[in-house]
């Protein structure tokens, strides 16, 4: 009864829901990876419609949001000092390699093992699937 009324009110305050939450995009703007970012430095010789259609149907896919939900808990794990560095890019970079298996995209390694280089990875791999996406 409690959760329900707290979800109505955050639905009327906000506008958010379910179906709001469910996105890539929604999650990763809390670490600036966003359709400008992701177009600007990951993306190539794609148009910007064309862009648009691919992150659109990307951000909403179950699989996809699942794993980058699970990769930003990791983020805020290391955030909140629950989880070590070397602990959090070990599960990111199994994530970032399920994500490349799934999507066909090119595997990204994590050059920084920092939280930027993490979310650098990540934003990066959303390029390489866009771009293959683009030229299928």
């Amino acid at each position: 009864m409690v959760k329900k009324a707290v979800k109505l009110a955050i639905f009327k305050h906000n506008g958010i829901d379910e179906k709001v939450q469910h996105s890539f995009l929604r999650r990763a703007e809390r670490f600036s990876i966003t359709k400008g970012s992701i177009f600007n430095n990951s993306v190539k010789k794609l148009s910007k419609p064309n862009f648009d259609n691919i992150l659109n149907k990307i951000d909403k896919d179950d699989f996809f949001v699942v794993d980058t939900s699970l990769y930003f808990y990791l983020l805020d794990q290391y955030s909140w000092n629950l989880l070590g560095i070397d602990e959090v890019s070990i599960g990111c970079e199994g994530i970032l390699n399920e994500l490349s298996q799934h999507y066909g995209g090119t595997k990204e390694k994590v050059g920084d093992k920092s939280k930027d280089g993490l979310v650098l990875a990540l934003e990066k791999l959303v390029g390489n699937v866009i771009n293959m996406r683009g030229v299928l």
